[in-house]
C-alpha cells in the first residue's frame, strides 16, 4: 500500500518554476517580518521618549505639585471623592461615605468636592426638613456655616440634596 502511494506521489508532475515560487514566498515572509520589527522598534522608541519627557517634567515641576494636580483631576471622578485645597496645597480625602442614624432618621454624606473656597456636599436623608430648617456644617474650629445655595430632589420620605458652602 505504501509503495503504491509513493508511486502516485512521484507520478505527479512538478512545475518548472517551483523553486522560484518557494523562494519568492520566503522573501515575502522576510519582508513582512522586517516590517513588524520596524514597527515594534518605532513603538518602543516612542514609548521610551514619552516616558523620558514625563519623568523629566515631573522632576522639573516637582513630585508634590504633580501629585496634587492628579488628585485635583480625580476629584471630578464620581466615587473617588478627593478634595484639594489649592491655596494651602492641602489634599483632603473623603475615604468613605459618612452615615449617621438616630431614632429612625438617617443622614448620609455621599460625596464632597472643594474648589477654591466653594465646598459642595451631597447628602441623602429621610429627615423631613420643615420651613425655616436648613442643613448646616461645622468646621474644625466649631464655626457653623450655612449653605449659600442648594438643590434638593426626592419623593416620599427620602431626599437627596447638593449643598453649596463658602469656606
Amino acid at each position: 500500500m505504501t509503495d503504491k502511494l509513493r508511486d502516485m506521489l512521484n507520478s505527479i508532475p512538478l512545475p518548472e518554476n517551483l523553486d522560484e515560487n518557494i523562494e519568492s514566498g520566503f522573501e515575502m515572509g522576510r519582508k513582512h517580518e522586517d516590517l513588524k520589527n520596524t514597527r515594534l522598534k518605532k513603538t518602543l522608541i516612542a514609548v521610551a521618549a514619552s516616558l523620558t519627557i514625563i519623568i523629566a517634567s515631573i522632576n522639573i515641576i516637582g513630585i508634590e505639585r504633580v501629585e496634587a494636580a492628579i488628585k485635583q483631576m480625580l476629584q471630578y471622578v464620581p466615587g473617588y471623592n478627593v478634595l484639594v485645597d489649592k491655596e494651602e496645597g492641602i489634599v483632603l480625602a473623603l475615604q468613605e461615605e459618612v452615615y449617621y442614624e438616630e431614632g429612625g432618621v438617617f443622614v448620609r454624606i455621599t460625596a464632597a468636592s472643594k474648589l477654591d473656597k466653594k465646598l459642595t456636599v451631597t447628602l441623602e436623608s429621610n429627615y423631613k426638613l420643615t420651613d425655616g430648617e436648613e442643613v448646616m456644617i461645622k468646621d474644625g474650629e466649631n464655626n457653623i456655616l450655612a449653605p449659600k445655595g442648594w438643590d434638593r430632589a426626592g419623593g416620599g420620605y427620602f431626599w437627596q440634596g447638593n449643598y453649596h458652602f463658602e469656606v
